[in-house]
């Protein structure tokens, strides 16, 4: 019996070409198309962006992006796509943004393929919970060391470490605030402050 292998993902070209188009996430080999968002999603993701970009300027180390595509590429050819992913927020602790750029000199032609350490992602209305358990998956098996999901309606957020439970906390409750431990020392975000 012939057995054949079915590449998933998709070529480099297509993925751009397709990129400029519309915005879509490459997940276990299925294209997610992204819904257009809505205010409050926005106004979160830009309050996250500026307190971390905050705290990195005043560390002088590391690196925070938003709506930052980075990408999983075949590791026997570089130009096939196995999946590609765009978080609302992701950071590079210490200087490995820095040295990857430095390293890299096509990366204005291709999304970078450094997986952050830091991801976060702000649900919306119209996420499929099914959808973000597998992408939160995903981050975890790329290697992602924190992975945040903001829970706008329900005021809370989910954080995601390796090898744990999950841990969920509210708005509400008392000294509840985002903290990343060793990859952002003395970073935290009162989630009363987020949710305001």
């Amino acid at each position: 019996m012939e057995t054949t292998n079915e590449q998933i993902g998709m070529p480099l070209d297509e993925l751009l070409q397709r990129g400029s188009r519309e915005n879509f996430e490459l997940i276990n080999g299925k294209v997610k198309i992204a819904m257009p968002t809505g205010g409050l999603h926005n106004d979160l993701l830009y309050l996250l962006f500026v307190k971390i970009y905050a705290y990195i300027m005043q560390q002088q180390s590391g690196a925070v992006r938003f709506e930052f595509t980075f990408i999983q590429p075949d590791s026997y050819n570089p130009n096939w796509v196995k999946a590609s992913y765009t978080p609302d927020v992701c950071v590079y602790n210490g200087t490995r943004l820095a040295d990857y750029i430095a390293a890299t000199p096509d990366r204005g032609t291709r999304p970078y393929e450094l997986i952050p350490d830091i991801t976060i992602e702000v649900l919306s209305p119209n996420d499929y919970y099914s959808d973000v358990d597998e992408k939160v998956e995903a981050y975890l098996r790329l290697g992602v060391r924190h992975v945040v999901l903001v829970d706008a309606q329900r005021r809370k957020v989910i954080h995601h470490l390796p090898g744990a439970a999950p841990v969920s906390m509210a708005a509400d409750a008392p000294d509840a605030a985002l903290t990343f431990g060793d990859l952002l020392p003395g970073f935290a975000l009162p989630l009363a402050d987020l949710f305001a």
